[in-house]
């Protein structure tokens, strides 16, 4: 046995609980979500945890918060997939959603791919900061708030018995357009919508999740759907907010400067983004 080996035999009490949770189809425990099941294994639960963890049978995530180790090692890796552990670590704070630009990788509407993971938070939540690490691979938060806002999100299994949330389709595309310094750039931004247009996209969904974020964003889905040969569905569920006189700028990160740029008429969008350039972009 090596030297940086641990000890892995269990006692009767943790295989009890090993095994309750492969009968689970689990790979993750939460001292406090899973107190009925600790209390039905032993009286003492903090006790076990802490000898587990001791012996590498569990890997502690935090807030009491744990993962069933491999016996292959003692990586999260080797553990469970990264978003059962994403989800293990998020689900205590409420609400949250795998999105941006992780979304878009996952949705393949991109052949980049980013280190960096990004997760959208209510602003109520009860997670402090915008930054954490999981298995080594560092989470960027950001909060979006208001209840009506909080539309898009579908259930993702990982695991036979294991999930995590994730923007849908349509409401990674919104998104992109709502907070694009976390989705990848204007460019990647632009070739994602011209991607999905090879994809079962519901677009009477995308228009109803702008309406929902903010009417800027809808503004932008607009003419974006308007430029991919969408004018009628962007006209019936959108049209209201055509020939408004405040200038909403298509790219809110203004990636080529501030400037002077041409606004688009119908949608009242400054195109704030070279012509050939988005052209190109659009063709994709």
């Amino acid at each position: 046995m090596g030297p940086n080996t641990k000890t892995r035999t269990l006692g009767k009490t943790e295989s009890t609980l090993l095994r309750r949770l492969a009968e689970e189809q689990r790979t993750t425990l939460s001292a406090r979500q899973d107190r009925a099941l600790l209390r039905s294994v032993t009286p003492a639960p903090s006790s076990l945890l802490s000898r587990m963890a001791g012996k590498g049978v569990l890997i502690p995530l935090g807030s009491g918060r744990y993962v069933v180790s491999s016996w292959a090692g003692d990586s999260l890796a080797q553990a469970a997939p990264f978003n059962v552990l994403l989800d293990a670590t998020l689900r205590e704070y409420g609400r949250y959603y795998l999105g941006f630009l992780s979304a878009v990788i996952e949705h393949r509407l991109t052949d980049e791919d980013s280190w960096m993971v990004y997760v959208a938070l209510p602003d109520d939540t009860t997670f402090r900061g915008n930054r954490l690490v999981i298995d080594q691979r560092p989470v960027l938060t950001t909060r979006i708030s208001g209840a009506h806002r909080w539309v898009g999100m579908e259930k993702i299994r990982a695991t036979r018995r294991e999930y995590y949330w994730r923007s849908t389709l349509e409401r990674t595309l919104v998104d992109t357009v709502y907070r694009p310094k976390l989705s990848g750039g204007i460019e990647l931004i632009v070739g994602a919508w011209a991607r999905s247009q090879e994809r079962d996209v519901d677009l009477d969904a995308v228009c109803d999740y702008a309406r929902a974020v903010s009417g800027a964003v809808s503004r932008r889905v607009g003419y974006l759907l308007t430029r991919l040969g969408h004018q009628d569905v962007a006209v019936k569920h959108l049209g209201d907010l055509r020939g408004q006189r405040n200038k909403v700028l298509l790219d809110a990160s203004s990636t080529y400067g501030e400037g002077s740029w041409p606004r688009e008429r119908e949608w009242g969008v400054a195109v704030n983004v070279p012509e050939h350039a988005l052209a190109g972009w659009l063709r994709q």
